[in-house]
């Protein structure tokens, strides 16, 4: 999921979420939603577990940007 630098700070992060995980209750094959974040995206990590997603772990040199490395925390929250 990615907002626009010039929107963050509107709710549309967390409207996005509230509806994805409405829509996947409402739809008994989806039974996890697993996301990745870079570690240092602090905002979005608490936006995460604001909505019950828990931290299962960190890779390392996960995303590759503007030919850099950097790490992952793999989030997950359960369904059913």
């Amino acid at each position: 999921m990615t907002v626009l630098k010039s929107h963050w700070g509107k709710g549309i992060g967390g409207a996005l979420l509230k509806y994805l995980i409405e829509w996947s209750e409402n739809n008994p094959i989806v039974r996890k939603i697993n996301l990745q974040v870079k570690v240092d995206n602090e905002n979005a990590i608490k936006l995460y577990e604001k909505f019950n997603f828990k931290n299962e772990g960190r890779i390392e040199r996960f995303f590759l940007i503007d030919g850099e490395f950097f790490d992952a925390y793999s989030m997950g929250l359960l369904i059913d």
